[in-house]
């Protein structure tokens, strides 16, 4: 399995997950030499990953004590995501697109 991740991610960490869970960590960081903003190769992953997450109003914010709350709502929000990505409500209007209206 491979998880991309933000610069955060890298150190021991990367070790750790390949030799407990067989896990590779590659980390997507910008270059020494860099200046300026400049494109980072799979970047957009990441950041779409945690934008999702972040939709959810309860993981905008830490405000549980127990990590264990925590990673219940991660759960909870990427099990809705996928769960309205495999069978939509199509029964739902577009807004600003009603027939009826012209």
């Amino acid at each position: 399995m491979l998880i991309w991740g933000d610069s955060h991610f890298g150190g021991d960490l990367s070790a750790e997950t390949e030799a407990a869970f067989g896990i590779t960590i590659v980390v997507v960081s910008k270059s020494v030499e860099q200046e300026g903003f400049v494109v980072q190769p799979r970047r957009w992953v990441v950041e779409r990953s945690l934008a999702r997450l972040t939709h959810c109003r309860r993981l905008a914010r830490n405000y549980e004590r127990d990590p264990g709350y925590s990673e219940a709502w991660i759960y909870r929000a990427e099990s809705h995501r996928l769960l309205k990505h495999l069978a939509p409500y199509t029964r739902r209007s577009t807004p600003y697109q009603r027939p009826d209206a012209a």
